[in-house]
């Protein structure tokens, strides 16, 4: 084991060779998990003098890990080395550098061919993904209903399909994949409907605490990217779209609104014209909100991405999970209250814990639509 009981501790092992590095060997070691559909990846640098571990060090032999706050509630998680690269460094020893992703790679790979029963996008998805990852979801089933056709593609590209099409009523779905393979799918309205004080996965404070769900962040900083994002979708573009059946044209325009924020703007400016997206057209093969859902779900998952609070904290491990709700707690310039600029709920977006030089280092990046108490003229 590596780290510090009550803390933090880390294993590793590989074709049955158990802790095959000590402390001492070990230089880096990253694990990201990131919101939307993507596998957790892995940076791992380390120096070694047993040569006959080299041999394993390849695709044909999964990594096999392990983390948590002490050696009785470990996280076990399987990566699989897909880069690697060997220096030389001394007579007796090598310098290794491993990078990869999330043991099961046919998610993204693996091509088939399939036609769904008549269900709804988010059974469709949860189906798929159940086929490779545990499920955590607050949603069963959205607002449609078709058959989803997979036309030999991998159950990664037919999920991003189906994702973008699903239909929740002023609301839209987000997804996760988790380092220990848990498949998080999130109505993110229903999520934020729910919510109290007790209800938050974690709180983050600038000041000192021992409660079990708060946590004290050393470092942040705050990035708002609004102005790509608004040209882009931000701005409610329309779309017009042709019914091939009856041959009625129309045209469709989602509506977005503020959902974390305490703000009851969105950070766009008022005088922007029309803006127009791409013809489309639906049949009876495809349900009513077919496009209407792809632009609502489109802009949502955007914008939220437009503002993003970046904060660390050191030397404790904590079992924090991409789209967890969590709250930001940072008291303004006079220490009197909080900063209600930025203050807030939160979706939790990115999970990266670094192991470095005997350091343990947990940054966190925490997205929604928009800072809070704008002042202006928004549209």
């Amino acid at each position: 084991m590596i780290g510090l009981k009550g803390q933090y501790l880390f294993s590793f092992s590989i074709a049955g060779k158990n802790d095959f590095i000590q402390e001492a060997d070990l230089q880096l070691f990253k694990v990201v998990e990131d919101a939307g559909n993507i596998l957790p990846s892995f940076e791992f640098v380390f120096t070694l003098e047993d040569t006959s571990i080299l041999r394993y060090l390849n695709e044909g032999n999964p990594l096999e890990m392990a983390m948590g706050e002490d050696d009785i509630a470990m996280t076990n998680i399987n990566f699989r080395i897909l880069n690697k690269q060997i220096s030389k460094i001394s007579q007796h020893k090598y310098l290794i550098r491993l990078t990869g992703l999330y043991d099961d790679m046919s998610y993204y790979t693996d091509c088939r061919i399939n036609i769904t029963d008549k269900v709804s996008g988010i059974e469709a998805i949860i189906d798929t993904a159940e086929n490779h990852f545990g499920i955590d979801t607050n949603v069963t089933k959205s607002q449609d209903q078709q058959y989803w056709v997979q036309s030999n593609v991998s159950n990664k590209m037919f999920i991003n399909q189906v994702w973008m099409h699903s239909w929740l009523v002023n609301s839209f779905p987000a997804i996760g994949i988790t380092s220990d393979g848990i498949f998080v799918i999130r109505d993110v309205k229903k999520l934020i409907k729910k919510l109290t004080t007790e209800d938050y996965a974690w709180k983050f404070i600038s000041t000192d605490s021992t409660k079990p769900d708060e946590l004290t962040f050393d470092q942040y900083k705050v990035e708002s990217n609004t102005g790509f994002i608004n040209l882009w979708v931000g701005y409610e573009r329309e779309k017009e779209v042709l019914n091939l059946d009856t041959g009625v044209e129309g045209v469709i325009t989602p509506s977005l609104n503020t959902m974390l924020s305490l703000s009851t703007d969105l950070d766009r400016m008022a005088d922007i014209g029309t803006r127009a997206s791409e013809f489309g057209v639906v049949n009876e093969n495809v349900h009513p909100k077919y496009w209407v859902a792809y632009q609502q779900n489109l802009s949502y998952l955007s914008i939220f991405g437009s503002t993003k609070i970046v904060l660390q904290f050191t030397g404790k491990y904590a079992n924090i999970r991409v789209l967890d709700l969590v709250l930001l707690r940072d008291m303004d310039l006079e220490l009197k209250q909080s900063e209600e600029y930025y203050s807030g709920a939160y979706l939790v977006t990115r999970v990266t814990r670094i192991l470095e030089n005997k350091n343990f280092i947990t940054m966190i990046h925490l997205n929604r639509e928009s800072l809070g108490g704008l002042q202006g003229e928004f549209a």
